[in-house]
């Protein structure tokens, strides 16, 4: 079914504000390298380490994309702890791997994932 004009004009004012309103864009990222705390605020985090290090995910809000993929240097394994989460933890241990989490009913729920990160 083809969409009307005005549901064409009304989603690209819809996607105006959220691009260009103050929100996060999708280009908005965080970096981590360090053990520490995974922002719900940017919509991709990017994660390397040198070592072993653990990583924590806030609960978002109902319907929010997360998306955290491993890059640069990898030589130890990241292990990421959610508070609420439908598993326990998701682990890095390369580069290239990518998890893409949903925030609904409450807890993370795993989307896809991309290189294999360990989910258990």
């Amino acid at each position: 079914m083809l969409n009307s004009a005005d549901q064409i004009v009304n989603k690209i004012q819809v996607d105006e504000k959220f691009l260009l309103g103050g929100k996060p864009k999708l280009v908005d990222y965080q970096h981590l390298a360090i053990a520490g705390a995974i922002d719900i605020i940017h919509p991709i985090t990017y994660i390397d380490s040198a070592g072993a290090i653990a990583m924590t995910l806030a609960n978002g809000e109902e319907g929010q994309i997360k998306i955290v993929r491993s890059h640069g240097t990898m030589t130890g394994t990241v292990t990421i702890t959610p508070a609420s989460f439908e598993d326990s933890t998701i682990a890095f241990t390369t580069t290239k791997q990518t998890w893409w989490g949903l925030f609904y009913g409450g807890k993370w729920l795993t989307l896809a994932t991309f290189g294999s990160p360990t989910i258990s």
